[in-house]
């Protein structure tokens, strides 16, 4: 099963978390994400600050150049650091977001979730 998402290229890096919102944002990419798997290791299972790992396949649009900034796009898009807080142990969750290029248009996109504990 395939869901096709769109994708925003981040051109600039000036806010982070919460405010990121506030960055400039390139033309929409489409581009398929592929049914994945959720990964759970042990040592996720025995700290509470560590959530699941996330594991799919992405499919890039057809006449896609730039492979570095694809991945970039993907990393910006997935990844979430938004916690505001100015304590610890609210439990907010950040998504940090990892791409790599497999072959042709295929791309490996692994989210791993971990918790403000």
């Amino acid at each position: 099963m395939a869901d096709r998402i769109t994708i925003h290229p981040r051109l600039t890096h000036q806010y982070v978390g919460t405010y990121r919102h506030l960055d400039k944002w390139g033309a929409p990419i489409r581009a398929k994400k592929l049914a994945g798997k959720v990964i759970r290791s042990d040592a996720e299972t025995a700290d509470m600050s560590k959530g699941s790992t996330h594991v799919c396949r992405v499919i890039a649009p057809s006449g896609l150049t730039d492979r570095k900034a694809f991945i970039r796009a993907l990393e910006d898009e997935f990844s979430e650091h938004d916690c505001a807080h100015t304590r610890d142990c609210c439990g907010c969750p950040s998504y940090d977001a990892r791409a790599r290029h497999i072959r042709g248009r295929e791309y490996l996109l692994r989210v791993r979730v971990s918790y403000n504990y």
